[in-house]
């Protein structure tokens, strides 16, 4: 006998909501209180000298990233979206330089490159793992090209091997963006070790997190002297250093607090075990996926390590033949929610299509270089954004295998009622 859609007034299959959960522990309070009792909520002072480099807990947190990613260095920064903007102002921008990037993505991927007067160029995205598809990019390069920027959305890895063969090629710089995707990795090596630089955050919605942050990690020496002078003031510092490589640079006040670098230097350890979780979760949830044609599960292929940050689905109204919202609704009203359609590609906001806001000296150069912002530019990410994707937090929410067999059990609830939902969407 079919239940009744809690939409309708028929008993949820969940009391409450599944809550996000971050795993702030003793090792947290414990290193947050050493910061606290020193008195020292900060080490860094704009001179060249040993505090330049910040304090202990930020030093101990670059190591850390450095010894898990196998990196050189580390750079950590108050926000991942300041370390996007010092990333690309490092790898030597110029007003009108383009930058290859996906426009299915947070809006500060791309924002970075406004701020350095450059324009985006956006590329679709590979409908299997929803980054930047590598076979769509060599026809969008000109001469005025200088970096590529990959996001690894999702926690999926982008198909890295393609891309950077471009980019040698083409001699173009690469930029990753892994704020979704710490401890993926693609054939066996970490997302973030490819390009010339790779951007992590520590936001609170991430995995491992201090509420704000992030780090940019390079084995480039020339590289991580940029990015340390540009989250420190570089033009206080400079004059002070031996530069034999002339490097003049404006920079801000990007630095970290010891207080975020203390929780993320405890939380960093905890980094495998908490994906672990969301691995393991996905695996089982997409095992009871069969016979949802109308849900169709990222599947990875073996040469890489998805860390499935969020677990996204394409639906298919085809097979169901109902609304995707109809769909997000009802599952909702079940007690498990569901994100559609993620972002909207970055190129359909205001400030590309909007020439009147050209005189803003971040956006001027871009709209007087003649490249056209509009509707069907990407039209698989658009496709997923008005259509297609939708998104569940089911893989770190669920506490145990239980609560996943109750979302797939809300999931065929929507099947057995699905003559009533036709009959719902059909009301005036």
């Amino acid at each position: 006998m079919k239940k009744k859609l809690a939409l309708f007034g028929g008993k949820p299959i969940l009391d409450r909501p599944l809550t996000e959960r971050h795993y702030i522990g003793r090792e947290e309070i414990s290193a947050a209180m050493k910061v606290l009792k020193s008195g020292q909520l900060s080490g860094f002072v704009a001179r060249n000298n040993q505090q330049f480099l910040g304090g202990p807990w930020v030093n101990k947190l670059e190591d850390r990233f450095c010894s898990y990613l196998k990196a050189k260095y580390a750079v950590s920064m108050n926000s991942a979206t300041s370390a996007l903007y010092a990333a690309v102002y490092a790898l030597g921008m110029s007003p009108g330089d383009e930058v290859i990037l996906p426009p299915y993505t947070m809006s500060a991927t791309a924002g970075a490159v406004l701020a350095c007067s450059g324009v985006p160029v956006f590329v679709d995205v590979d409908i299997n793992n929803f980054c930047l598809d590598a076979d769509k990019i060599e026809p969008l390069i000109t001469r005025k090209t200088k970096a590529i920027i990959v996001v690894h959305l999702f926690g999926n890895p982008a198909e890295m091997n393609k891309i950077m063969r471009i980019a040698e090629k083409y001699k173009l710089r690469v930029l990753e963006d892994c704020a979704q995707s710490p401890g993926a990795a693609y054939q066996g090596r970490p997302v973030g070790r490819f390009g010339d630089i790779g951007v992590f955050s520590l936001n609170r919605h991430k995995v491992i997190q201090c509420g704000e942050g992030g780090v940019a990690i390079t084995n480039d020496s020339k590289l991580v002297l940029k990015l340390r002078l540009i989250r420190n003031h570089a033009e206080a510092v400079i004059d002070e250093m031996d530069n034999p490589d002339k490097i003049n640079l404006l920079g801000w006040n990007y630095k970290m607090t010891e207080v975020e670098a203390a929780i993320s230097a405890a939380q960093i350890n905890k980094l495998d075990g908490l994906n672990a979780i969301r691995i393991r979760n996905a695996r089982y949830l997409t095992s009871r996926l069969k016979g949802f044609d109308w849900l169709i599960p990222y599947k990875p292929l073996k040469t890489i390590k998805t860390v499935y940050y969020r677990f996204p689905f394409r639906y298919k109204i085809e097979n169901l033949g109902i609304k995707r919202s109809t769909v997000a609704k009802a599952m909702a009203a079940e007690g498990f929610l569901l994100n559609e359609g993620y972002v909207k590609p970055i190129y359909l906001q205001s400030i590309y299509r909007n020439t009147d806001l050209g005189k803003d000296p971040y956006l001027s150069v871009m709209h007087r270089s003649g490249y056209k912002y509009q509707e069907g530019l990407c039209p698989i990410s658009e496709r997923l954004y008005n259509k297609e994707l939708l998104l569940s937090g089911i893989t770190h929410t669920a506490r145990n295998r239980k609560d996943i067999d109750l979302f797939i059990k809300a999931l065929r609830k929507i099947k057995d009622n699905i003559k009533e939902l036709i009959a719902y969407e059909k009301k005036p």
